[in-house]
C-alpha cells in the first residue's frame, strides 16, 4: 500500500518532467555568443581595388567589447587576415561601439556591439598574379559579456573566396 501512494506521485513528477523537456527541445537553441555569416565571395582585376564584407551577429544577451573598447584592460574585438602574397588587405574599418552600462555599475559606460555588425577591408589583387580562385584566410577575435560575467576570448577561423579576373 506504502508502495502505491509513492508511485503515484512519482508517475506525476515523471510526467511532468517528459512535458517540460518536450517543451525545451522545441525551442531553437542558440549555439554560442556570436554567429558569423558566410562572407561573400570578391572578384578583383589586378590592380583595382574591391572590398572584403566580414559579417557577424552578436547573440541576444550578449554583447562583445567594441574594436576601441574604453579600457585597455578590455579585449578589443579584431578582424585579422592571413598575409598573402597574392591578395593584399587595407586597413580594416571597425563600426562604431555602442555605449552599454551594466545594472550593477550604471555609471560606468562600455563600447560594445550588440547584434549584426559589419567589418570591411579594401583588398586588392597584386599585379602579375594569375587569373584563378584563391582563398583568403581570417580570423575573429572577440569575448562575450552577458549582464553578469565575461566569457574567455574566442577566435573564429573564416575564409573569403576570392576570383582573380584578367585585366
Amino acid at each position: 500500500m506504502r508502495t502505491k501512494k509513492l508511485l503515484l506521485p512519482a508517475l506525476l513528477i515523471f510526467a511532468a518532467s517528459l512535458v517540460f523537456a518536450q517543451d525545451d527541445f522545441a525551442r531553437p537553441r542558440q549555439k554560442g555568443f556570436v554567429t558569423v555569416d558566410a562572407a561573400p565571395s570578391v572578384t578583383l582585376v589586378p590592380g583595382k581595388p574591391g572590398k572584403v564584407e566580414i559579417r557577424f551577429r552578436v547573440n541576444s544577451g550578449y554583447h562583445i567589447n567594441s574594436n576601441k573598447p574604453h579600457s585597455e584592460l578590455l579585449i578589443p574585438t579584431s578582424v585579422q587576415f592571413a598575409p598573402s602574397d597574392k591578395i593584399k588587405v587595407g586597413k580594416i574599418s571597425y563600426p562604431a561601439g555602442e555605449e552599454f552600462a551594466l545594472k550593477f555599475s550604471p555609471t560606468e559606460k562600455l563600447d560594445v556591439y550588440t547584434g549584426d555588425v559589419l567589418v570591411t577591408a579594401p583588398v586588392t589583387a597584386a599585379k602579375g598574379v594569375a587569373p584563378g580562385n584563391y582563398t583568403l584566410k581570417a580570423e575573429l577575435r572577440y569575448q562575450a559579456c552577458n549582464d553578469n560575467s565575461c566569457f574567455p576570448p574566442k577566435t573564429v577561423p573564416m575564409e573569403v573566396a576570392v576570383s582573380v579576373k584578367a585585366q
